[in-house]
């Protein structure tokens, strides 16, 4: 065999993929661990050392190989995983560092280069300590030498100089246009909170403006209700005058008829007619001038009523109870519900 190659891996992924791709002429061997892969360098020379990163003690094998004085020369290939990328970067700055890194799945022919670069180099004969020496930069490109009439003018700083105060006149001018510019953003500014305040308060305005017509459609509703009873009082006093003067034409044909019949006296059932006669017209009397008394008084503070007390009287009319009016007002009491039989019944 011409080369040989000795591969470090436990579980034999890396030594397999390395056997299906190396060209023909090169023997691979496996070594399952780092105290096997020492022992076989140090029985058989191998020309190139493949080491798995995933392996355990798989950087303790590297830095041991290094610092051994007869394995150190060994040429050394570590294979890394994809995740370990940053491990192999910082490894590479260490002293001990290998001499390839590769990453797996691995390339024919990028394999085939490295292993012919590196079995050709081989085990040096020398003994050396510690990683291979780095080559040496190229050396620097000469620049040639350039002649002084050669080098073309640049301006320099009188140049800019005579041009400074044509900048500054134009930094002056862009300033002052700023200026002008953010002293009208700000009126705007202030211009859109005024209207914002007055918009606020011709809101406000309208709520207030609301709320009074809504007042006054309540005092307008009980304005009318009211109407409405001052309407049946009036229908019922005036029923009630009907009927009085009805009486008062009857009393006067039963005194007319007593007269034609006698003089002097009368039976009793003509004199108990009179007197019921006479009765019910006091009566009648009392409760008109009564039903008067109050319409009067009604009419003459009917500008000064309260709608809240026009809203007591509504909801006691619902309610079918007796309404009064306040002492200023009035000291009669008016059973409204006797308004629904549309005359008055004393």
């Amino acid at each position: 065999m011409d080369r040989r190659i000795l591969v470090a891996d436990d579980k034999g992924y890396c030594f397999t993929e390395i056997k299906a791709l190396v060209p023909a002429g090169v023997e691979c061997v496996r070594s399952s661990g780092m105290d096997d892969c020492i022992t076989r360098m140090r029985e058989n020379p191998f020309q190139v050392l493949m080491v798995a990163a995933a392996m355990p003690q798989a950087f303790s094998l590297i830095r041991i190989v290094r610092k051994s004085r007869d394995l150190a020369s060994v040429p050394l290939v570590v294979l890394a995983e994809a995740g370990q990328e940053s491990l192999i970067e910082k490894h590479g700055q260490l002293p001990t560092r290998a001499d390839r890194y590769l990453l797996r799945p691995l390339d024919r022919e990028l394999l085939a280069g490295i292993l012919d670069e590196l079995a050709a180099v081989g085990p040096q004969p020398t003994v050396t300590f510690g990683a291979p020496p780095r080559p040496s930069p190229p050396p620097m490109p000469v620049i040639p030498s350039v002649p002084p009439e050669a080098i073309p003018e640049t301006p320099g700083f009188g140049d800019f100089m005579h041009g400074a105060p044509e900048a500054m006149q134009r930094i002056q001018d862009e300033l002052r246009r700023s200026r002008e510019n953010i002293g009208a953003l700000e009126k705007d500014l202030h211009l859109a909170l005024a209207s914002s305040k007055h918009m606020a308060a011709l809101r406000e305005e309208n709520r207030l403006l609301r709320q009074r017509l809504k007042s006054f459609e309540e005092q307008a509703r009980s304005a009318r209700d009211y109407s409405s009873i001052f309407e049946r009082l009036e229908k019922g006093y005036k029923d009630t005058i009907a009927d009085l003067e009805r009486l008062i034409g009857e009393k006067d044909r039963m005194v007319a008829e007593l007269r034609e019949q006698s003089p002097i006296g009368a039976d009793t059932a003509t004199l108990e007619r009179m007197e019921e006669a006479g009765r019910r017209i006091s009566k009648m009397q009392e409760g008109l001038r009564r039903a008067v008394g109050i319409v009067e008084s009604m009419e003459a503070h009917l500008d000064d009523l309260d709608l809240d007390e026009i809203a007591r009287l509504n909801a006691a009319i619902d309610a079918g109870d007796s309404v009064s009016f306040s002492d200023d007002e009035s000291t009669q009491v008016v059973d409204l519900r006797s308004l629904d039989d549309k005359s008055f019944d004393f």
